[in-house]
């Protein structure tokens, strides 16, 4: 299992420091270099980002829309997200196991990383559905993935502080 771990991490630190090269080299557009959908609360084109901006946008600019969903979303993100979310759910499991806890139940450290890959595959899904129709995009559709994006965040820092705290005490303890 360790090494499944470690395989994991190095592909999510390889996507978290390769994406922005290779969204380059391919030369995919503003949209995809900037994943304003996940990072900014503008448009490419600068404009704010509300369902009515950007169902005009994704309408006049598909085929940047286009390059943003695939490759980006679809398949970058989606491995970083399956390795992001093992590298923290294993890495948490074999922790606990490490530290024999045994006044919590051990799902408890399952909770956060299982929150962050079920909203970031969610939040991917649609917006990926979004990019590829503008005539899918409305105010319901586009607060969801707001939610989704912000549930993602927070959840992807719960499961790396989870994370950190039991390999801390893993080493503090073995010393």
């Amino acid at each position: 299992m360790i090494s499944k771990i470690i395989l994991f991490g190095i592909v999510t630190i390889g996507l978290h420091f390769s994406t922005s090269i290779i969204v380059d080299w391919l030369k995919l557009g503003p949209a995809a270099e900037s994943r304003f959908i996940e990072r900014s609360q503008k448009l490419p084109n600068g404009e704010e980002f509300n369902p009515q901006k950007f169902k005009e946008w994704v309408s006049s600019n598909g085929k940047e829309a286009r390059a943003y969903a695939f490759p980006v979303i679809f398949p970058i993100d989606l491995v970083f997200l399956i390795c992001f979310g093992l590298f923290t759910l294993l890495g948490s499991v074999l922790l606990f196991e490490v530290l024999a806890i045994t006044r919590i139940p051990w799902w408890l450290v399952i909770v956060a990383p299982i929150v962050y890959i079920v909203s970031d595959l969610a939040e991917d899904a649609l917006a990926f559905v979004l990019l590829y129709s503008a005539d899918a995009i409305t105010p319901g559709r586009v607060d969801l993935l707001k939610a989704l994006t912000a549930t993602k965040f927070v959840s992807s820092g719960m499961s790396i502080v989870q994370t950190l705290l039991l390999a801390l005490s893993a080493v503090w303890l073995r010393q």
